[in-house]
Formats: C-alpha cells, structure tokens, sequence
C-alpha cells in the first residue's frame, strides 16, 4: 500500500535552516557525509529524497537501496538516500522510539537541492514509518511476566492436549516467525527486539530456574536447545501477531486461547479404489492492523508527506482460529517449557526445571497421519485419494457415514531405516488402530494391499535414483561460476526478486506425494548436508557468507539468508518428471533455476540486498553481486 503526496514549498519558513538539527519529536541530530554509505547496511529507518520533495520508504525495507529498487527510482542526482537511527545511548535503541534520532546521508556527496526542507520531509517520514511499525504492545513487550515464578505442578488436559499441538506442528517455527516479523518491521528491528527477549528475558529466567541444565542432563542432547528456542520463536511472535497478520490475542495479556487453530484448504475430488483428486484450497490471508494502516488499493493522495509502501499484512502466519503457535505461548504462560532429544519430548517446570510429563517419539509417531491411508467398506470397496494420510480425513473427503460400515486403515513402512518412506521396495505393514468389525475378513485385507499397491506405484513416480545420486555425491570443493551460471542467477532473482524463494512444498505443489513421503525427502538432504559439510544447507551458506565478510550475521540476517537458499525447491526437482506434477506456472516447474544452480554445485543466496553464489562444503562465497548489478547485466 503506498500514500503519496509532496511537500509544498516552504523555503521562507525553512531558509537559512540546511546546517541546523531538525527537532521533532524529541530531539534531532542534523546530517551526516563521507562516511560509508549506509545503504550497505540494514539500518532503520531508511527513505530516499526526491528533488521535488517527495519522500520514499516501506516498512519493512531497512535500506535506501532497497527502497530505490521497491519504487523503481533513478539512483543519481535526482535523489538523496538517507537513514535515520536512534541516538539515545541505551543498549536497545530501538525500544525507545521517542528518544532522539540521528539523520544520516547515505551518499558520497549530496546535490545542490537537497536542503532543510529535504531534511524536515525525511524526519516526518520517519513519525509515520513509526507510526506503522510500532504497532505491538512495547511495555508488554519489555515486562513479560516470569513463567519461573509459576509453582511446580502437573500439567492438565489442557495443557497435554497444547503439548501435543505444539509437537505437530514441527516444534520451531524461528524461520517463518522472524520472516513474517522481519517483514512488518524491518530487519534492524526485529532482530534488536529479538535479541532483547531472549538476552534480558528467555535467557535470565532458564538460567535462574537451571532449566537448560536440567534439560540437558535429562535428555543430553544437543537438539534440545534447537526446541526450546523454537518454543521462544513463538512467543516472541506473539507480540507481533496483529501486526504481521496473526490473528488473535496473547497468552501475556490473558486473551491466549491456546488452541492453535488452522483453516486447511479442502481437497477437491473424490472416487474410490485408487481415484485421485489434486488440487486444495488456500490459507485464508491475514488481516493488517488497523492502527496507522493503510486500506487496500493503489496509490492514495493523503497527507503527512510521505510516499509509503506499507507492509500487506497477509503473511502465512494468519490462521483462522487464533496465533498459529498460540500452543507454545500458552504452556510459556501456564509455566511450561518443552524440550526434546529425539527419542522424547518432555514437558518440564519453568520453576526448577523439573519433568512434568513427557511422550515418546514413538507414541508420538503413532499419533499422526502417515503414509497410505485408505478406508475399506463393508462391501469390499476402498477409498483413498494420494496425498491424504488420514482416515478421519478421507470419511470427510468421500462423504462415507460413521454407521459401522466402514473401517480405516494405514499400510506404512516396516524397515527401520532412518528415512523409511525412502524405501519402497522394503517390507510394509497394515496398521488398523481401532478394532476391526465383525465383517471384516480376509477379501477385505486383500482389497486393502491391492489399492497400497497402485497408490505406491502412483506416488512413487518420481526420480528416486537421481535423488540419493545426488546428495551422495555432493560438491566437496568450490567451484568457479561460469557466464551461464550467473546468467542462472539473474533468472533466479528476476522469478524470485525478495530472495524468500517461495519454496516447493507437498501442499502447494506436490500434493500426490504426502507429508511422509515428502518429510523424509526433506530429511535426508539435511542429513546429507551435515554428514558431508557438517551442518545443513542455510547455516553452510551464513559462516561462508561470515568468513568472505569478516564479520558475524545479525540473526534476523541470517534467516533472511537462510529462507533464500531453496532446499525444497531442490528437492521438489526431482518430483517433476510426471505429469501428476501441480505446476503453478502452466507446466513449468517454477524453482527449476534455482534447482538446476544447485546442481551445478552451487546455492543462490539473498540478504535484501546482495545476491552470492556459494559453492564446496565450506560455503566459500566464488560471486557475488548487488541486486541492482544483476538486474543491469
């Protein structure tokens, strides 16, 4: 959503003012030149200056660079690139937003035009970009109450009910709550108010109860740190739900539901006996604040001055329901915190650390929906439809009644390897939950392995031997980029400019294949990473990307890089040599540049405003390039 109107001339008012502070809204500092141009840097706020007085930024872009790209405007005399941070001295500044702020000029020189009047347009920019930023609760914010100060106690229905939630769905959602908050706010933002959270917050109360000691000694497992920051991933997003498009309230101001809902899109279609019906419908998109923010459409006439590319709101972060990972946030609030070592998943007490209650991964396992799902009839008819691994799902898919006549049952892989559904070829078993009906017989097992064997001949229509070829073979050293690798890379950031790469998945793209099926896939790339480069795809790409710049990454950087890499597009390559493939372009696979650079042995990378090219199991940069560079070659 973008305002736009201009400044009108002022220069009586404003003449003789080009050397002095602005003051507004506190205090101001005035310019800065000859230093390093801050456009390099992700620091907020950052606009561009126009010479007939318009002002251009977006929250959510942190540098002058990225807004000449946004709005598309000559980078040259024409306009002044300008960053404007906090100047208060304290540890976090950026939660003090009514502290003084410094202007910068991110330019080696500035133009005749650019005047106090420039500088006055910028600073009301700034007083609106905070307006739409600081839109989250921040005494909230900066005074969560202590979940440690919560007496032991056994957890209640509820609470076990939220656990096994929080487990379903994945355990750490960091990436996608730092790229949804990261978007609203910015990346200098959000990682300032991240690192606040955690440093004065998550990490004061763990240590004072020795809640990671206790973990540790209980579980002994280095994962165990990886599930208990996904579990502050979540409450830290919860601040910023209405923001970034989360519905719902928050378990510290008392209006957390905990059932962490979700609006799945329904499959279309149906048959029997091996009928399969692709397609779903779409998440509902989130709903944009309303304090400060702009309605939808084009450009607006509006006052304040200011060109304004607001963030849309509309993240997958939005779920019917409540806050997508209200579970995590309300066993925070309740004085729970969860940990995991891959054989268990335990609930412990905020207090002491001590275990509350915990579940196996194999009980764990048990519970969800895998592999072949199929119903079977009383008359020897079965139901199933590829990509649907539940029974209770399938009932609602076919229309099928609960009177009794009709059974669920799962065939799922009985092999003990480590990625079992990678392994057709190995022994199957036939998992019935429930106990089976007085008809059911031997014709209707035999019914029940006939329909396994055509939904495993149609789901397993993919490249399974390029796939493990692949990454048994993965490139050791690094290699140099040649003309026709780059000229991959610019039709990589031309499809996929933000650099979020909108990664293949099961639902969106392959809904034949299954969650199961698709999970192990997944899986075993990151296996193969760690066992060849000793750590998984993005985290290879970041301390390459460190040791090239000599520096360390902010997080909130990190996971930008890290969400750019495309491992499920590379993955999803070697699901599209059928023609059951759901393509969202006509018949084209979407990611397969990304894919194909990947084979070549290089990963494509994206930090807002740089796009490399990584290479060799040390994820040694051999190019990079300015997204503006790239787009001009």
């Amino acid at each position: 959503m973008k305002y736009h109107f201009r400044h009108r001339s002022c220069a009586a008012l404003l003449a003789g003012l080009t050397s002095l502070a602005l003051i507004l809204g506190g205090c101001a500092s005035g310019p800065k030149t000859g230093e390093a141009p801050a456009s390099a840097l992700y620091q907020a706020f950052s606009c561009v200056v126009t010479e007939n007085g318009e002002v251009y930024w977006k929250a959510g872009v942190d540098t002058p660079d990225g807004v000449i790209q946004e709005f598309a405007l000559p980078d040259d005399d024409r306009t002044v690139k300008l960053t404007i941070k906090p100047d208060n001295g304290e540890k976090y500044p950026y939660l003090y937003p009514n502290g003084p702020w410094k202007l910068t000029v991110a330019e080696e020189t500035t133009p005749a035009w650019f005047s106090a009047e420039s500088q006055k347009a910028a600073f009301d920019a700034l007083e609106q970009w905070k307006a739409t930023v600081y839109r989250f609760d921040l005494a909230a914010f900066m005074n969560p109450p202590d979940p440690s100060a919560i007496a032991p106690h056994e957890p209640t229905a509820e609470d076990i009910e939220l656990f096994r939630a929080w487990i379903a769905s994945g355990g750490n959602p960091r990436n996608m709550v730092m790229k949804s908050v990261g978007g609203a706010l910015g990346a200098t933002v959000a990682n300032e108010l991240w690192n606040y959270l955690n440093t004065e917050f998550w990490s004061g109360f763990m240590n004072r109860a020795n809640v990671g000691s206790v973990v540790s000694r209980t579980s002994g497992l280095k994962n165990v740190g990886a599930v208990q920051e996904g579990q502050f991933a979540a409450y830290f997003g919860s601040f910023f739900a209405a923001l970034t498009g989360g519905q719902g309230g928050s378990a510290h101001s008392g209006a957390m539901s905990g059932a962490n809902g979700s609006a799945n899109g329904a499959a279309n279609g149906a048959g029997n006996s091996g009928a399969n019906a692709g397609g779903g419908g779409a998440e509902p998109a989130g709903r944009e604040g309303s304090m400060g923010g702009p309605g939808n459409g084009g450009p607006q006439q509006s006052g304040g001055g200011v060109v304004n590319g607001a963030n849309s709101g509309a993240n997958s972060g939005a779920q019917a329901g409540g806050y997508e990972y209200g579970a995590a946030v309300t066993l925070i609030s309740h004085g729970f915190i969860v940990s995991s070592d891959a054989t268990t998943w335990r609930l412990h007490n905020a207090a002491d650390g001590s275990i509350a209650y915990s579940i196996s991964a194999a009980e764990i396992a048990a519970d969800r929906d895998q592999g072949f799902a199929v119903i079977v009839s009383k008359d020897g008819k079965t139901y199933w439809q590829a990509g649907v691994e539940s029974g209770d799902k399938l009932m609602q898919l076919f229309n099928l009644a609960g009177d009794g006549n009709y059974m669920q049952a799962s065939v799922v892989p009985d092999n003990n390897m480590a990625y079992p559904y990678l392994y057709p070829d190995l022994p199957w078993k036939l998992v019935v939950k429930a106990e089976r009906p007085a008809w059911y017989s031997r014709t209707h097992e035999e019914a029940i392995m006939a329909a396994f064997e055509e939904w495993k001949a149609f789901v397993y229509d993919f490249d399974m031997e390029g796939f493990f070829y692949f990454f048994d073979h993965l490139q050791k050293e690094p290699v140099k980029p040649t003309a026709s690798d780059i000229a991959l890379l610019k039709e990589w950031a031309a499809l996929n400019p933000d650099g979020k790469s909108a990664n293949a998945t099961p639902d969106a793209n392959f809904p034949w294949v299954g969650q199961s099926i698709w999970s192990d896939a997944e899986q075993y790339l990151n296996d193969a990473f760690n066992q060849a480069y000793g750590q998984c795809p993005g985290p290879t790409v970041c301390h390459g990307i460190e040791a090239s710049l000599k520096t360390t990454l902010d997080p909130a950087v990190e996971d930008l890089i890290g969400s750019s890499v495309g491992e499920k597009a590379l993955v999803g390559s070697f699901f599209t040599n059928t023609a059951k493939w759901k393509g969202s372009e006509g018949s084209a696979y979407p990611y397969q540049v990304c894919a194909e650079l990947w084979k070549r042995g290089f990963i494509a990378s994206f930090d807002g405003t740089t796009w490399r090219l990584s290479s060799g199991k040390d994820g040694a940069v051999v190019y990079t390039i300015t997204a503006k560079a790239l787009a001009a070659r």
